[in-house]
Protein backbone atom coordinates (compact mmCIF):
# COMPACT_ATOMS: atom_id res chain seq x y z
CA UNK A 1 0.00 0.00 0.00
CA UNK A 2 2.84 2.20 0.81
CA UNK A 3 3.92 1.75 -2.73
CA UNK A 4 1.23 3.78 -4.28
CA UNK A 5 0.71 6.35 -1.81
CA UNK A 6 4.39 7.06 -2.95
CA UNK A 7 3.65 7.20 -6.39
CA UNK A 8 0.84 9.41 -5.55
CA UNK A 9 2.98 11.85 -3.61
CA UNK A 10 5.34 11.35 -6.17
CA UNK A 11 2.91 12.38 -8.94
CA UNK A 12 1.23 15.26 -6.43
CA UNK A 13 4.40 17.11 -5.82
CA UNK A 14 5.83 16.66 -9.13
CA UNK A 15 3.06 18.12 -11.09
CA UNK A 16 2.83 20.98 -8.37
CA UNK A 17 6.22 21.43 -8.85
CA UNK A 18 6.06 21.80 -12.46
CA UNK A 19 3.49 24.15 -12.33
CA UNK A 20 4.67 26.20 -10.46
CA UNK A 21 7.76 26.44 -12.30
CA UNK A 22 6.08 26.49 -15.71
CA UNK A 23 3.67 29.56 -13.86
CA UNK A 24 6.36 31.70 -13.08
CA UNK A 25 8.81 31.20 -15.70
CA UNK A 26 6.72 30.84 -19.10
CA UNK A 27 7.04 35.00 -19.56
CA UNK A 28 9.35 37.69 -18.59
CA UNK A 29 6.38 39.55 -17.16
CA UNK A 30 4.68 36.83 -14.82
CA UNK A 31 8.89 36.24 -13.51
CA UNK A 32 9.25 39.73 -12.55
CA UNK A 33 5.78 39.80 -10.81
CA UNK A 34 6.78 36.66 -9.04
CA UNK A 35 10.03 38.80 -8.37
CA UNK A 36 8.19 41.73 -7.05
CA UNK A 37 5.81 39.76 -4.69
CA UNK A 38 9.51 38.22 -3.46
CA UNK A 39 10.10 42.03 -2.78
CA UNK A 40 6.42 42.19 -1.19
CA UNK A 41 7.07 39.83 1.41
CA UNK A 42 9.76 42.02 2.91
CA UNK A 43 12.30 39.34 3.95
CA UNK A 44 15.02 39.61 1.96
CA UNK A 45 17.31 42.39 1.34
CA UNK A 46 16.63 44.83 -1.46
CA UNK A 47 17.73 44.25 -4.94
CA UNK A 48 17.87 40.69 -4.17
CA UNK A 49 14.20 39.35 -5.34
CA UNK A 50 14.86 38.42 -9.02
CA UNK A 51 18.05 36.23 -7.53
CA UNK A 52 16.19 34.62 -5.26
CA UNK A 53 13.28 34.36 -7.77
CA UNK A 54 15.87 32.39 -10.66
CA UNK A 55 16.85 30.65 -7.87
CA UNK A 56 13.63 28.89 -7.02
CA UNK A 57 12.33 28.63 -9.75
CA UNK A 58 15.14 26.15 -10.43
CA UNK A 59 14.91 24.87 -7.12
CA UNK A 60 11.30 24.19 -7.65
CA UNK A 61 12.06 22.58 -11.48
CA UNK A 62 14.86 20.51 -10.35
CA UNK A 63 12.96 19.08 -7.27
CA UNK A 64 9.92 18.11 -9.72
CA UNK A 65 12.51 16.16 -12.42
CA UNK A 66 13.81 14.42 -9.34
CA UNK A 67 11.07 13.06 -8.50
CA UNK A 68 10.18 11.43 -11.76
CA UNK A 69 12.54 9.15 -11.38
CA UNK A 70 13.10 6.24 -9.10
CA UNK A 71 17.16 6.76 -8.51
CA UNK A 72 16.62 10.44 -7.83
CA UNK A 73 13.39 10.58 -5.96
CA UNK A 74 14.13 10.61 -1.93
CA UNK A 75 16.81 13.27 -3.17
CA UNK A 76 13.42 15.17 -4.88
CA UNK A 77 10.95 14.39 -2.48
CA UNK A 78 14.26 15.68 0.53
CA UNK A 79 14.49 19.10 -0.96
CA UNK A 80 10.95 19.74 -1.93
CA UNK A 81 10.24 19.00 2.10
CA UNK A 82 12.93 21.75 2.39
CA UNK A 83 11.58 24.15 -0.05
CA UNK A 84 8.15 23.82 1.02
CA UNK A 85 8.72 24.14 4.78
CA UNK A 86 10.76 27.38 3.88
CA UNK A 87 8.23 28.50 2.03
CA UNK A 88 5.62 28.09 4.66
CA UNK A 89 8.10 29.78 7.64
CA UNK A 90 8.41 32.93 5.23
CA UNK A 91 5.18 33.42 4.18
CA UNK A 92 4.23 32.88 7.81
CA UNK A 93 6.44 35.47 9.19
CA UNK A 94 5.58 38.07 7.03
CA UNK A 95 2.46 37.76 7.06
CA UNK A 96 2.79 38.26 11.07
CA UNK A 97 4.79 41.28 10.20
CA UNK A 98 2.29 42.69 7.73
CA UNK A 99 3.56 41.56 4.79
CA UNK A 100 0.62 41.86 1.95
CA UNK A 101 2.76 39.88 -0.69
CA UNK A 102 0.53 38.41 -3.63
CA UNK A 103 0.53 34.58 -4.05
CA UNK A 104 2.47 33.69 -7.35
CA UNK A 105 2.95 30.38 -6.35
CA UNK A 106 1.88 29.24 -9.40
CA UNK A 107 2.41 32.18 -11.23
CA UNK A 108 -0.66 33.81 -11.77
CA UNK A 109 -2.67 34.31 -8.87
CA UNK A 110 -2.91 37.88 -7.13
CA UNK A 111 -5.01 36.62 -3.80
CA UNK A 112 -2.94 37.75 -0.48
CA UNK A 113 -0.56 35.15 1.13
CA UNK A 114 -2.16 34.11 4.17
CA UNK A 115 -2.68 31.10 6.53
CA UNK A 116 -4.29 29.08 3.72
CA UNK A 117 -1.07 29.21 1.97
CA UNK A 118 1.31 28.27 4.62
CA UNK A 119 -1.08 25.16 5.45
CA UNK A 120 -0.69 24.18 2.21
CA UNK A 121 2.71 24.33 2.14
CA UNK A 122 2.82 22.41 5.77
CA UNK A 123 0.95 19.79 4.27
CA UNK A 124 2.83 19.40 0.88
CA UNK A 125 5.76 19.26 2.94
CA UNK A 126 4.66 16.45 5.35
CA UNK A 127 3.85 14.56 1.78
CA UNK A 128 7.50 15.11 1.05
CA UNK A 129 8.50 13.42 4.32
CA UNK A 130 6.46 10.56 3.48
CA UNK A 131 8.08 10.10 -0.03
CA UNK A 132 11.20 10.57 1.50
CA UNK A 133 11.00 8.18 3.66
CA UNK A 134 8.70 5.34 2.00
CA UNK A 135 10.89 3.90 -0.18
CA UNK A 136 10.57 3.55 -3.95
CA UNK A 137 8.69 0.22 -4.56
CA UNK A 138 9.11 -1.18 -7.96
CA UNK A 139 6.60 -4.34 -7.36
CA UNK A 140 3.56 -2.78 -8.27
CA UNK A 141 0.83 -3.69 -10.50
CA UNK A 142 -0.21 -0.94 -12.99
CA UNK A 143 -3.48 -0.83 -12.39
CA UNK A 144 -2.87 0.21 -8.85
CA UNK A 145 0.10 2.71 -10.25
CA UNK A 146 -2.42 4.47 -12.38
CA UNK A 147 -4.99 5.05 -10.26
CA UNK A 148 -2.20 6.27 -7.33
CA UNK A 149 -0.97 8.46 -10.81
CA UNK A 150 -4.25 9.87 -11.77
CA UNK A 151 -4.92 10.86 -8.23
CA UNK A 152 -2.09 12.24 -7.14
CA UNK A 153 -2.15 14.12 -10.76
CA UNK A 154 -5.80 15.28 -10.18
CA UNK A 155 -5.16 16.26 -6.33
CA UNK A 156 -2.10 18.33 -7.60
CA UNK A 157 -4.03 20.39 -9.91
CA UNK A 158 -6.45 21.11 -7.24
CA UNK A 159 -3.88 22.15 -4.97
CA UNK A 160 -2.52 24.53 -8.00
CA UNK A 161 -5.81 26.06 -8.53
CA UNK A 162 -6.94 26.34 -5.01
CA UNK A 163 -6.79 29.91 -4.86
CA UNK A 164 -9.45 30.30 -7.99
CA UNK A 165 -11.49 27.81 -6.56
CA UNK A 166 -11.71 29.74 -3.84
CA UNK A 167 -12.73 32.73 -5.85
CA UNK A 168 -15.08 30.83 -7.32
CA UNK A 169 -17.51 29.92 -4.37
CA UNK A 170 -16.96 33.28 -2.77
CA UNK A 171 -15.38 31.85 0.04
CA UNK A 172 -12.05 33.67 1.80
CA UNK A 173 -9.85 30.58 3.31
CA UNK A 174 -8.17 33.60 5.28
CA UNK A 175 -10.26 35.91 7.57
CA UNK A 176 -7.49 38.84 6.71
CA UNK A 177 -7.83 37.83 3.17
CA UNK A 178 -10.07 40.90 1.43
CA UNK A 179 -12.52 39.38 -0.54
Amino acid sequence: MSGYLDVGGRCLLAVVFLMSTVGKARSPVLFRAFAKSLRDLRVLPAGRETAAAALIVAAEATGGVLLVFDATATGGALLSAALLTVFAVVIAWSTSRGGSAGCRCFGASTRPLGRAHVVRNVLLALVAVFVAVAGHDQRLLAPGTAVAFITGGAVALVVARLDDIVDLFGASPDPRTPH
